[in-house]
């Protein structure tokens, strides 16, 4: 079942790292993605994250994803769209969370 998650207000050029936690997981993944576009219908990503580049399985069901400020700093600010899908291998893929990723302003942008 994907749930519909708003990850809302998230500050452009902040690290943003979230728990996944896939109830009922019994084997690792093959790989997971977690992918950013503009229009839900764009062939182009502007974030991607794989597994071993920002995503992590820290046991079997639980995942992180991290975001580093460099994937953002130069995104415009607003509503993007995005999911989660978690590939097992043999024809087992599933999308546990989509929704919108919304980029909010950020004032200081070198600290000194």
């Amino acid at each position: 079942m994907t749930r519909i998650i708003d990850l809302k207000g998230l500050t452009r050029g902040d690290t943003i790292a979230f728990y996944v936690k896939g109830k009922g997981v019994t084997k690792n993944v093959s790989n997971a993605y977690f992918s950013v576009k503009a229009n839900k219908n764009d062939t182009e990503y502007v974030l991607q994250k794989s597994l071993g580049y920002g995503i992590t399985e820290i046991e079997k069901g639980l995942w992180t994803v991290e975001i580093q400020p460099s994937d953002t700093n130069s995104l415009d600010l607003g509503v993007y769209w995005y999911d989660l899908q978690l590939d097992f291998g043999n024809n087992a893929v599933i999308t546990p969370m989509k929704g919108a990723f919304e980029l909010t302003y950020d004032i200081t942008r070198e600290i000194q």
